[in-house]
């Protein structure tokens, strides 16, 4: 183990002068305000700028939101400080755990880490977070329930699929479709 750490930190090394460079090229930027009264003469002052968001989707999944007992409100603490989007999981298995038996809203039944999505949707839009969905199907999360004859499964997911589209419309930026797929 020791040895890899060192070739991990040998390699850092050697990249870091690139990634300051790149960092000092094509993330900042210099700037100048020009305060002015009304009429337009020179005001001067002392100005603090503070980035508060950004475009590029910086994120974490959501799997324990809603089950962290005492450690809650520091885990949504740390989610909000940090990140500006949240995934949460959709795997068929656990979201569908009976035929057309849906587990979006917050009296869903519990599954470690697999949240009623309804619960990370709410806290996305309370702290102003994009919510990114994931996967809608991979290989080996299936409900126990679904038939294994290709026709029937395609049917099904295409149902499944069409139930959560529904369901969002328009309330998540992105999704993962695919996961896995190769099972």
């Amino acid at each position: 183990m020791k040895t890899m750490l060192e070739a991990y930190q040998k390699a850092y090394d050697a990249l870091l002068p690139r990634i300051n460079a790149d960092i000092e090229s094509y993330r900042k930027g210099d700037f100048q305000i020009r305060l002015t009264d009304k009429t337009g003469a020179p005001v001067s002052a002392t100005v603090e700028i503070k980035q508060t968001g950004h475009a590029f989707s910086f994120g974490i999944n959501a799997l324990m939101i809603g089950a962290m007992g005492e450690c809650e409100q520091a885990y949504r603490d740390a989610i909000t400080d940090l990140f500006n989007t949240v995934t949460t999981t959709f795997c068929w298995g656990t979201m569908e755990t009976e035929p057309g038996k849906y587990r979006f809203s917050e009296d869903s039944e519990e599954i470690y880490r697999h949240p009623p999505s309804d619960r990370v949707l709410r806290f996305a839009k309370e702290n102003n977070l994009r919510v990114k969905g994931q996967p809608l199907f991979v290989g080996r999360w299936l409900p126990d329930w679904v038939p294994h004859d290709y026709e029937q499964l395609k049917s099904l997911w295409v149902r499944y699929v069409t139930e959560v589209a529904k369901h969002y419309d328009e309330e998540f930026f992105l999704f993962d479709v695919v996961n896995e797929s190769y099972q």
